[in-house]
């Protein structure tokens, strides 16, 4: 099975929407939230083709990033940014076989979550979730492997 956006959404239910089946509750700390986030980008991109051998790097990468998010510094959509990207770049590192020479991650930016998060007050929470699942998976989808020479074949990671 490829990314999964149906458990990205039910990973983020868990702790974003107590409306949700799925919820638990919500993060106690920034800490907990990373791991929460962490755990449902592991649950999308566990079967991801071309298949990586280094999802559980790629959490533990994302972790401490976006733990480094502070209200204070005002830097939320940054490390979310940059904590996505760390997950990516752990990812892609984990695709790069016998078969696959280069492994191209997607590049998130600030504005790729100030996107999701513009005009969205007061909107209903399952809205900002769709919203969000919908920008990460596009995203992941523009990233590719390249097959060893002589074929050397752009496969787009699903």
């Amino acid at each position: 099975m490829p990314l999964n956006p149906t458990a990205l959404r039910a990973g983020f239910n868990k702790f974003m929407d107590p409306d949700a089946s799925e919820f638990v509750a919500w993060p106690n700390s920034i800490t907990e939230s990373a791991e929460k986030w962490a755990q449902a980008l592991v649950d999308y991109a566990t079967a991801i083709v071309p298949p990586s051998t280094t999802v559980s790097a790629a959490k533990a990468a994302y972790i401490p990033v976006h733990s480094a998010i502070s209200n204070s510094a005002g830097n939320g959509f940054v490390q979310l940014a940059a904590a996505h990207n760390a997950f990516v770049t752990a990812l892609a590192l984990g695709q790069i076989t016998g078969v696959f020479v280069v492994s191209t991650p997607p590049v998130f930016t600030p504005a790729d979550f100030i996107g999701v998060a513009t005009g969205m007050t007061g909107t209903p929470t399952p809205a900002i979730l769709t919203a969000l699942v919908s920008m990460i998976d596009a995203k992941f989808r523009t990233g590719f492997c390249v097959t060893a020479p002589p074929a050397s074949a752009t496969v787009p990671w699903t």
